[in-house]
């Protein structure tokens, strides 16, 4: 169940996360319109982006293992 939870909460955070990032990515780009081509550039191509996303899980599981309650 913890893990399950964890695993939850990273996604979430990664979620919200690539919302920021493509938000801020495309609010600095030149005032034209962005393709998709330079969404996935900026994420699913990226190295950084998958290993955010690991970084994410990880940090979701340990969020939830050292915080639980102790009833």
């Amino acid at each position: 169940m913890l893990t399950g939870k964890g695993i939850l909460l990273g996604v979430v955070l990664f979620a919200f996360g690539t919302i920021i990032y493509v938000y801020m990515m495309i609010r600095g780009s030149s005032a034209q319109a962005t393709g998709t081509t330079a969404i996935m550039a900026w994420t699913v191509m990226n190295l950084f982006y998958w290993l955010s996303f690991v970084a994410a899980l990880i940090l979701g599981c340990a969020i939830i293992r050292f915080w639980r309650s102790e009833s």
